[in-house]
């Protein structure tokens, strides 16, 4: 039997293809940029979409009014920090970082309608349990425990999907995020829940159904970060005193592809792949050699387990292919969606 898949269930499959929390922490510690006696104090986001949109993330509900929840929950096990080079940092002495991350999304579906897609409205907010440890030989960095993540929100434009020999075979999504430091931030911790500072995040999403069986999808992100006056844990160095800092640009891209192979079970590939673009910056000085970089790859399953579309659990997992300047280890996300 070759499997189908119906508008009305791609609406439901793809609640869990919204944008979420991954966290990335950044950097090597408080490492010193190329050249620079200022230490690298303000960096990345610790919580990005890396990789948690996936199968058929082109595709939202598009009925007016429409309201959904969606639930998610991240295992993170990170078990190397990486040099700028790419290599293991020797600065650290068997690190490893674990994280625990639920997400809880809320999508509202608007009545408007422009052109040949609607508007809508969506929100995340995550929680995220940290533990880090570290040999005493080397850098120990502190983590903040438990606590809420930064909440990310915007609008979003959902086209209608293209039908063709009667079923759909494309989709995509426009949104404008934004992500507010609302997270659990402590000055005294290295790893921490919130950034810190407000960010905004653009992406456009699209999936390409071309035969019943299989399909492929995308999100393409750009981040920008705005100048903040908090940093996590500057070190003590006499004469320095951190004013403000400002994390570089960074643009990325979330990949997943799936084929159906048995009715309701999909098996898939997905990963993706970070690359920061400016320099970070602290007191007005841009950082040469922050700029952090990071590919993953691994399997995923699709599977609607009660034959319907009411209860959905994917499964993600992903594993380093080349880290610069960040945390890396596997990660393991599972996605349980519930349609009323």
């Amino acid at each position: 039997m070759r499997h189908t898949i119906a508008y009305s269930q791609l609406q439901h499959i793809c609640l869990v293809a919204t944008l979420i929390f991954s966290l990335a922490f950044a950097g090597s510690g408080h490492a010193y940029a190329a050249g620079s006696n200022l230490p690298d104090a303000v960096s990345l986001p610790s919580g990005l979409n890396l990789g948690l949109s996936s199968f058929y993330d082109g595709f939202t509900p598009v009925q007016p009014g429409t309201v959904a929840v969606v639930d998610y929950f991240k295992f993170e096990h990170l078990n190397e920090i990486t040099s700028q080079s790419g290599h293991s940092s020797p600065a650290f002495n068997n690190p490893r970082i674990d994280a625990e991350i639920n997400v809880a999304q809320f999508i509202w579906v608007s009545p408007l309608q422009v052109g040949d897609g609607v508007l809508g409205f969506t929100v995340l907010e995550p929680i995220v349990n940290i533990n880090s440890h570290f040999g005493t030989s080397g850098v120990v960095l502190h983590d903040n425990g438990l606590g809420f993540g930064d909440t990310i929100f915007g609008p979003y434009f959902q086209s209608l999907p293209i039908i063709s020999g009667g079923r759909p075979v494309f989709s995509y999504r426009l949104e404008f995020d934004t992500i507010a430091p609302t997270g659990a931030f402590d000055s005294r911790r290295d790893l921490n829940q919130g950034s810190g500072f407000w960010s905004i995040l653009p992406y456009f999403a699209f999936t390409a159904l071309p035969t019943p069986e299989l399909e492929i999808s995308a999100r393409i992100h750009y981040l920008y970060n705005f100048e903040t006056s908090r940093a996590a844990n500057p070190p003590p160095i006499p004469g320095f005193d951190f004013v403000n800092g400002q994390a570089g640009q960074a643009t990325w891209i979330n990949f997943a592809s799936s084929y159906a192979v048995a009715p309701w079970v999909s098996l898939g590939v997905n990963g993706f792949y970070l690359k920061q673009l400016t320099n970070d910056t602290v007191n007005g000085t841009s950082l040469a050699g922050t700029q952090k970089e990071e590919l993953y790859l691994g399997p995923g399953l699709h599977f609607p387990f009660d034959g319907t579309n009411a209860n959905i659990l994917n499964v993600n997992a992903y594993f380093p292919v080349e880290t610069k300047g960040l945390a890396q280890g596997p990660q393991i996300t599972a996605q349980f969606i519930h349609v009323f």
